[in-house]
C-alpha cells in the first residue's frame, strides 16, 4: 500500500471541499427576517426610528390592585368568654377562604386567599400538633424541601430569617383583576371542624336569637364543637357562603362601601364551584335564592384601590416586596395570583420566576366500586411525591392553611356527611421543584371518617380515618 503525503494533493482540492461544505449548510435554511418587510429598508436608511432609541425590558402589568383587609366573622350565635366576663364570642373555630369568581365567564378568576380572623382563645381548640409555634423557619424538618434531598430548609429560603408566626394568621392580601366588571364577585367559604351533617351543625346558628337564651344554647354548643376538636380537629366540613360584587353595575369602579350580602348555608348536594357560579348568576335576584337557608351573621371587611405596594407583603411565592424591613414592622399582606383567562388581549409576558401547580379535586364517585369496604364520610388527601417506594414520604412543598406550618406534606378535602359521592371544591397550591424526573407523581388517598365517638370502651382504639382507596397522577408523560 501506497501513502501519499497530505502536501501532495493540490490547493484547488482544499478550496473545493471548503466551496462544498459551505453550499451544504445553505441547503434547507430559512431566512430568518422574511417576517420583518422593513429590515432591508431600515439597514440602507439614516432614518432612526423612535423604538430604536431606547429598548426597555418588559415590565409587570397590573390591572386595578385591590388591597383587602379582613377583619372579623360574627355569626347571631355567640358564647360567653372564659377569660372575659361578661363578653360573648364565637363558640368555634372557622376556616375561612376569599377569592374571586366571574359570574359571566362561569370560571374562577384567582386562587384562594386564606386567611384567620378567629379570637385567640377560640383558635387554641384546634390540636396542638397541627400547628406549629413560633421558631425560626430554618429549625424546621430538614426532609421537606422541593427536591426531596436532606440538609436543606424550607423551599422559600427567603423567610428563613422570620419567625414562622408573623405569617401564621395572614388577614390582608391584594387581589389583581386585569378587566373591571359587574359580574365578578368576592366568595367567602367558611368551613368548621367536622361534626356531622351541614343541616345538623348549621341549625343552632339558624335558630339564634338575640335574647339571653343565645349565652346558653352557644355554650351548649361550643361544648360538643370542643369535643370534636379535641377527635376530630384535622378534618373539616363544608359549613357556609357569602359573596358581593367587587365593582358597581353602572361604572364598573370599585365598590368600597358595600357590605358582604347574606351568609348562606352550605347544600351538601350542590358544593362545587359549577353549583356557586350558577348560584352568583342569580345573585342579584334575590327571589331566585330564596329557596337557600340564611345563616344569621356577617363579615366585615375593607376594600380599597392600592396605589404603592405596603411594607412587609409577599408575592403569590411568599417572596418579600421590598420594602420588606427585618424585623418586619406590619402585618403581612399577600399577593394573590390571578389565573390566566385565556384572553388574548389579557395575556402579558411574566417577568418573575413562578413555579406553582394547582389542583382541584372535583369528585368521587365511591359507589359503584366492589373492591372496597362500603365509605360514606369521605375525605380526599393529596399528596406530592417523589418515588413509589413504602419508605419514601411525601414533600412538604405544599401551601398550609392558616396556623399550621407553611409549607406542609399533605392537604385534605372537607367532608360531606354521609354521602358516597362527594363533590370537593379544595384548592391545592403546590410549589413544584424545579427539576422534575419519572418518578414526581401525586398521590391521593381516600379515607373514610368516623364522625361519632364508639360508645363500647373496648372500641376507643379504632381510628378516626380508614383507608378506603389510592389513586395517582404521574407529572411527566414521555419525559414531558
Amino acid at each position: 500500500m501506497m501513502y501519499i503525503p497530505l502536501h501532495f494533493f493540490p490547493p484547488q482540492y482544499a478550496r473545493e471541499t471548503d466551496y462544498s461544505i459551505a453550499l451544504a449548510r445553505k441547503e434547507n435554511r430559512q431566512n430568518l427576517f422574511a417576517i420583518f418587510p422593513d429590515m432591508q429598508r431600515m439597514i440602507h436608511s439614516s432614518h432612526t426610528y423612535d423604538f430604536e432609541k431606547e429598548l426597555k425590558p418588559y415590565k409587570e402589568e397590573f390591572g386595578t390592585r385591590i388591597l383587602v383587609k379582613c377583619e372579623e366573622i360574627s355569626f347571631r350565635l355567640q358564647a360567653p368568654l372564659e377569660s372575659e366576663k361578661n363578653s360573648l364570642c364565637q363558640v368555634e373555630p372557622y376556616i375561612t377562604t376569599l377569592a374571586i369568581y366571574d359570574a359571566k365567564r362561569n370560571r374562577k378568576v384567582s386562587e384562594d386567599f386564606k386567611f384567620d380572623v378567629n379570637h385567640p382563645y377560640i383558635r387554641n381548640m384546634l390540636p396542638m400538633k397541627s400547628r406549629k409555634s413560633s421558631v425560626p423557619l430554618n429549625q424546621t424538618n430538614t426532609h421537606s424541601n422541593c427536591n426531596g434531598e436532606n440538609g436543606q430548609s424550607f423551599p422559600n429560603s427567603h423567610l428563613n430569617d422570620i419567625g414562622e408566626e408573623w405569617i401564621a394568621f395572614p388577614k390582608q392580601a391584594i387581589f389583581n383583576v386585569q378587566h373591571p366588571e359587574s359580574e365578578l364577585y368576592f366568595v367567602l367559604r367558611i368551613e368548621k371542624v367536622l361534626q356531622g351533617g351541614i343541616s345538623q351543625a348549621a341549625d343552632p346558628y339558624v335558630r339564634a336569637q338575640s335574647s339571653s337564651n343565645n349565652g346558653r344554647l352557644g355554650a351548649k354548643v361550643q361544648k360538643i364543637a370542643r369535643s370534636c376538636c379535641q377527635r376530630l380537629g384535622h378534618y373539616r366540613m363544608p359549613f357556609a357562603w357569602a359573596a358581593r360584587p367587587i365593582f358597581k353595575s353602572l361604572s364598573d369602579e370599585l365598590d368600597t362601601n358595600s357590605e358582604f350580602g347574606p351568609i348562606y348555608r352550605q347544600e351538601g348536594t350542590k358544593l362545587s364551584d359549577e353549583d356557586l357560579l350558577r348560584f352568583l348568576s342569580e345573585f342579584k335576584k334575590p327571589d331566585k335564592l330564596k329557596h337557600l337557608t340564611v345563616i344569621p351573621g356577617s363579615f366585615k371587611f375593607s376594600v380599597q384601590l392600592l396605589k404603592e405596594v405596603s411594607p412587609n407583603s409577599l408575592t403569590t411565592s411568599l417572596v418579600p416586596l421590598a420594602p420588606f424591613p427585618i424585623p418586619p414592622k406590619c402585618e403581612p399582606t399577600i399577593e394573590i395570583e390571578q389565573f390566566p383567562s385565556g384572553i388574548a388581549s389579557s395575556c402579558n409576558p411574566y417577568v418573575t420566576y413562578t413555579n406553582h401547580l394547582y389542583i382541584f379535586p372535583k369528585s368521587l364517585k365511591y359507589d359503584g366500586q366492589k373492591t372496597f369496604t362500603k365509605a360514606r364520610n369521605i375525605a380526599c388527601s393529596v399528596e406530592f411525591r417523589d418515588g413509589d417506594d413504602e419508605n419514601v414520604e411525601p414533600l412538604k412543598v405544599m401551601y398550609g392553611i392558616p396556623g399550621e406550618s407553611i409549607y406542609c406534606s399533605k392537604a385534605c378535602s372537607s367532608i360531606t356527611h354521609h354521602n358516597i359521592n362527594p363533590d370537593f371544591y379544595k384548592e391545592v397550591k403546590i410549589l413544584l421543584p424545579t427539576q422534575l424526573h419519572e418518578k414526581h407523581h401525586i398521590l391521593f388517598t381516600f379515607h373514610h371518617i368516623s364522625c361519632e365517638q364508639p360508645k363500647s370502651s373496648k372500641r376507643r382504639d379504632v381510628p378516626v380515618a380508614n383507608v378506603v382507596g389510592y389513586s395517582w397522577l404521574p407529572l411527566l408523560n414521555k419525559g414531558r
